[in-house]
């Protein structure tokens, strides 16, 4: 006889609040005010009048919101749920693949039941709340958090094959550029000398820019507003990272007694693509948002390859302008 697996509505914290579209931010923040924080996790969920689920409350835009704005103003109507039903190994396997530390829990009506939350497998949270970050490491690569448990190797494949073929596409880009380039490098071969060094520094750049954007998205809506904002507050840190950085490679050149148009050329370049690295690590999470992608998917194979592409464009583009004006 078939033994029938536990369920998980033993499991399911029922004292959870749930606010209506309707409610006032002011309203919300009374009822926490009134009632105390009973949990170590505080996720908030919408209902409508029938109690069925409509969406879920980001506890940082809850904190953000004008008092006299409205929950509908503010809540993610994209929301995961779990069935009362659902078993216990089922709902390991979700918070395993979803990185959630709540699901909220419907009814066979999809009605609103209660919250399931991860405290009930792991007691104590201890360091779990850090554990997403190490996964958005992998995916921020174009890594799945899965594949760290997958066995076939065609699946392994699978997972890995799209976003390396991004930096297949803008690798194979760069190398019909540098070829494109050949007379340049010819005329002055010792441009060899620097490029790895301005690669390297920009693909720093681009990809801190994309970690710092994608850690945002986590807080905030992929909205124009919040995209301008991100750029205003990165752009000026790479336009002052491309002055100091230019400065010092600029210095070394002159050090080394390279060509005098060297300092310059070197100088220019790197505060230019420093700065065009830095709106491409911060652009392409907040496209791939756009599209209701995940923004930490490949992210960074992406920002690399634009990165690289930028880099080598005006670098030797520069470097023939500064070159044809030496003769």
């Amino acid at each position: 006889m078939k033994r029938t697996q536990p369920t998980i509505e033993p499991l399911i914290t029922r004292d959870f609040p749930a606010f209506k579209p309707t409610d006032s931010i002011e309203k919300v923040l009374s009822t926490f005010r009134h009632n105390g924080l009973k949990h170590k996790i505080i996720y908030l969920y919408v209902v409508d009048e029938s109690n069925q689920l409509m969406g879920v409350v980001p506890v940082h835009r809850l904190l953000t919101a004008s008092p006299h704005q409205k929950v509908a103003d503010i809540y993610v109507k994209r929301c995961i749920s779990l069935s009362h039903l659902t078993s216990v190994s089922e709902a390991r396997k979700a918070f395993s693949a979803h990185k959630f530390l709540a699901f909220p829990v419907v009814d066979s009506s999809k009605q609103f039941s209660g919250v399931l939350n991860i405290e009930a497998f792991a007691g104590d949270l201890g360091d779990i709340s850090a554990h997403p970050r190490v996964n958005d490491l992998y995916e921020l690569f174009g890594l799945s958090s899965e594949l760290k448990r997958e066995k076939s190797f065609l699946r392994s494949f699978a997972f890995r094959f799209p976003w390396l073929l991004a930096t297949f596409t803008t690798g194979t880009f760069a190398a019909w550029l540098t070829g494109h380039f050949q007379a340049t490098l010819q005329e002055s071969i010792s441009l060899f000398f620097f490029l790895t060094l301005i690669l390297g520094l920009n693909e720093s750049v681009a990809m801190q820019a994309t970690t710092l954007a994608v850690t945002r998205l986590h807080k905030q809506k992929p909205t124009l507003k919040n995209y301008l904002a991100s750029l205003s507050q990165e752009i000026p840190c790479a336009l002052l990272l491309g002055i100091f950085y230019g400065t010092l490679t600029a210095l070394v050149a002159w050090l080394l007694k390279f060509p005098a148009e060297y300092p310059s050329l070197l100088g220019l370049t790197l505060l230019t693509t420093m700065t065009l690295s830095c709106f491409w690590g911060v652009s392409i999470p907040f496209f791939f948002h756009r599209l209701e992608k995940d923004p930490k998917v490949a992210s960074g194979p992406l920002a690399l390859g634009l990165s690289d592409i930028g880099t080598l464009l005006t670098f030797f583009y520069l470097a023939q302008r500064f070159l044809i004006n030496r003769h």
